[in-house]
C-alpha cells in the first residue's frame, strides 16, 4: 500500500502545476504520513515480539479506532529513540519524547513519596507528576484538547503511572494545574492486539437473569469471630490439629474492617436500582472461597467484584493470587489462594471485573504485552474490563470510592470508565479523603473502553 501511494506521488505533474494540485495532493500526503507511522510502529512491535504475526491495521482502525472522541497513546521507551504514537479515527502519527530517560526515576520517586504515613500532610508528590506530564503529555497536547477519552498503551515504568492524575499539559503553568481526569476519561490497555480481542467480546450473549456477583471479606484466620463463634468446629479450626497453619500467609492476614461494608453497600445499590435482589450473588466470610471460582458458580455474571487481600509475586507473576477464605463451612483449613494460572483457566463471561485490593494491577512487565499479573489472568479467563489498583489502597477510602462507583454504574447507567472517573472526582470533594489523591486515584480501568 505504501509503495502504491509513493508511485502515485511520483507520477504527479512537475513544479509548474504544483500550486494547482496542492489541494488534491494533501489527502495523499496525509495518507502517506499515516502509513509511515504504521510501518514504524509495526517495526517496533516486531522488535518487541518477533514471533507475533503483524497486526491488521485496517481491522484495528475499523474495530477499535472507530470513535472520533478517542485518542490512543502508544508509548515506546528504552529503545534508544523514545516515541509516542498517536492513533485515532483518521489519525496515525508519532512524536519524539524529550527527557524520557528520567521517566523511571520520576516514577520511583512518585511511589516512594506516595504513602501519606511517610510524608508531611498535604505534600502529595505533585512535582514528579508535573515532570511526567511535561515528558509524556505535552508532546500530544494539541490532540488532547479535541478528545474526551484517552487510551494508554504502555509497559515498563509507565505501567505504574496513574495517567488520569497527571496534570493536563495546558495547565502546567498555572498555580494549581488541573488533573487529566477532570476533562478526560482515561483507560489503559496492555497491547493493541489484546484490545482487539477484548472489543470482540462485547457481542457475547449473557443470561439476562444475572447482574453481579460480589465476593469479599473472607475469613483468614482462627481469631476471626465469624469462625470462632461457630459451633461444632473441627479440631484443626479450633487450634487442636495445627493444620490451619499450613497456609502461613493467610494466617498472618487480618480482616479488612471496611470490606464487609463495601460488599453490603454494592449489593444494596444493585438491588435498589432494580427493585429486588434477583440476579445478585453475594459470598462473604467462609463462602468467599477458592472453590466458588473453580466450580463455575459465578462464570455467567456480567460483573464480578472481589474485595480482600491480594499478593503479587515479585518474580513469577503466574503465582500472584487473591487470598480467599482459609476455612470451609465446618471450620476445616482449606487452600485460600486463587492464583493467576488458575484464574486464566476460568470461563468467565464478565464484561467487568473489579479487583478491590492492594496493588491488584501490579505485576511483571513483558515487552510488547504490558504488565502480567492478576489483570491478565482475568482477561485470559474472558473478562473485557478490569478495575485495578496501582498501590496499597486505604480500606475505608476504597469502600467509599466503590460506593460512588457502583451508584454511577447502576443508578446513572454510566460506563465503567466514566463511573470510576466521576467517583474519583466525587472523592476529590470528600471532606475526609479529598485533601490527598492517595486515597482515591490509585484505581484505574484496564481493557476495552466501551
Amino acid at each position: 500500500q505504501f509503495a502504491r501511494l509513493e508511485t502515485r506521488r511520483r507520477q504527479m505533474p512537475g513544479d509548474g502545476l504544483i500550486a494547482s494540485i496542492t489541494c488534491s495532493s494533501a489527502p495523499l500526503e496525509h495518507e502517506l504520513d499515516k502509513i509511515r507511522a504504521q510501518i514504524a510502529l509495526q517495526a517496533h512491535l516486531d522488535s518487541q515480539n518477533p514471533s507475533q504475526a503483524p497486526l491488521d491495521w485496517d481491522a484495528i482502525e475499523r474495530e477499535v479506532l472507530d470513535d472520533e472522541e478517542v485518542l490512543v497513546l502508544y508509548y515506546s521507551l528504552g529503545q534508544g529513540a523514545d516515541h509516542v504514537w498517536l492513533l485515532g479515527a483518521d489519525l496515525f502519527e508519532s512524536k519524539r519524547l524529550e527527557g524520557s530517560d528520567d521517566v523511571g526515576a520520576l516514577v520511583d520517586r512518585f511511589h516512594r513519596e506516595l504513602d501519606p504515613h511517610d510524608r508531611p500532610a498535604k505534600s502529595f508528590p505533585a512535582d514528579a507528576l508535573g515532570s511526567l506530564s511535561r515528558i509524556l503529555l505535552d508532546p500530544v497536547r494539541e490532540h488532547l484538547d479535541s478528545k474526551s477519552v484517552v487510551v494508554v498503551v504502555a509497559d515498563g515504568a509507565l505501567s505504574r503511572i496513574p495517567f488520569s492524575l497527571l496534570p493536563d499539559p495546558s495547565t502546567l503553568s498555572e498555580a494549581s494545574p488541573r488533573s487529566l481526569m477532570k476533562s478526560h476519561a482515561v483507560i489503559s490497555v496492555p497491547s493493541l492486539s489484546t484490545w482487539r480481542v477484548l472489543r470482540r467480546r462485547s457481542t457475547r450473549k449473557r443470561p439476562r437473569d444475572k447482574r453481579i456477583a460480589v465476593v469479599g471479606d473472607p475469613v483468614y484466620n482462627r481469631s476471626d469471630d465469624r469462625l470462632s463463634s461457630r459451633e461444632g468446629l473441627s479440631a484443626e479450626a479450633s487450634g487442636g490439629g495445627g493444620g490451619a497453619d499450613r497456609h502461613v500467609l493467610s494466617q498472618r492476614l487480618h480482616r479488612l474492617p471496611a470490606a464487609g461494608r463495601e460488599t453490603q453497600a454494592i449489593v444494596t445499590i444493585a438491588a435498589n436500582s432494580a427493585g429486588s435482589k434477583k440476579g445478585i450473588f453475594e459470598a462473604t466470610g467462609l463462602r468467599a472461597n477458592r472453590d466458588l471460582f473453580l466450580s463455575g458458580q459465578i462464570d455467567d455474571y456480567p460483573i464480578l467484584h472481589i474485595a480482600g487481600h491480594a499478593d503479587i509475586h515479585p518474580l513469577y507473576p503466574e503465582f500472584s493470587h487473591f487470598v480467599l477464605a482459609a476455612f470451609d463451612g465446618s471450620g476445616k483449613p482449606i487452600n485460600p489462594y486463587l492464583r493467576v494460572y488458575e484464574i486464566a483457566r476460568l470461563r468467565l463471561s464478565a464484561d467487568l471485573v473489579v479487583l478491590s485490593a492492594c496493588r491488584s494491577g501490579a505485576g511483571l512487565t513483558y515487552r510488547g504485552e504490558g504488565v502480567v499479573g492478576l489483570t491478565q489472568g482475568f482477561f485470559a479467563a474472558g473478562a473485557r474490563q478490569a478495575v485495578v489498583s496501582l498501590w496499597d489502597v486505604d480500606d475505608e477510602a476504597t469502600k467509599d470510592l466503590m460506593t460512588y462507583f457502583y451508584r454511577n454504574l447502576f443508578e446513572k447507567g454510566e460506563s465503567a470508565v466514566q463511573a470510576l472517573r466521576h467517583a474519583q472526582l466525587e472523592m476529590a470533594r470528600h471532606p475526609q479523603w479529598g485533601h490527598d489523591a492517595f486515597f482515591f486515584a490509585g484505581f484505574m480501568v484496564q481493557g476495552d473502553w466501551k
